[in-house]
């Protein structure tokens, strides 16, 4: 099933996006960004053989909705934060390098603050060539 394209995050549910990558040969080589920059990359994993990675929404006191970028265990990876007003809009988008890996497997999951999952976006296979691959989501941020 191909990666759902578009979905809503209700930070006052505390939803998130959840990653599960696989790379299959050898390590991955990749990035997660947004429009603007790089986020997070497969040297934030230090050479795991499954990649977990939540996109985090979190309702702020402003009314505005914060991102941040997280591990498996709720903990932060780097410094990104988006801010936003309800209603918004981001671009993110995971690059992959067959580098090492000769492929991959993708699972992203929309999740509520108590880890249960609210909808699969989808689980798909991708292998060279080509030897740089993307797949991207919109994520619209409501409260």
């Amino acid at each position: 099933m191909p990666i759902k394209p578009a979905v809503e995050l209700h930070a006052s549910q505390g939803e998130y996006l959840r990653y599960i990558l696989k790379p299959r040969g050898d390590r991955a080589n990749m990035t997660f960004a947004d429009r603007a920059r790089s986020i997070i990359t497969d040297a934030d994993f230090q050479n795991q053989d499954r990649l977990e990675w939540r996109l985090q929404s979190a309702a702020q006191a402003t009314g505005n909705i914060a991102l941040t970028v997280r591990n498996a265990a709720g903990d932060t990876i780097g410094t990104y934060i988006f801010t936003a007003a309800a209603g918004s809009d981001r671009s993110y988008e995971l690059g992959l390098q067959f580098v090492n890996a000769v492929s991959y497997e993708l699972q992203v999951d929309r999740l509520d603050g108590s880890n249960q999952v609210v909808e699969a976006l989808g689980t798909v296979m991708l292998a060279a060539p080509p030897n740089l691959q993307g797949v991207g989501i919109s994520v619209f941020l409501e409260n």
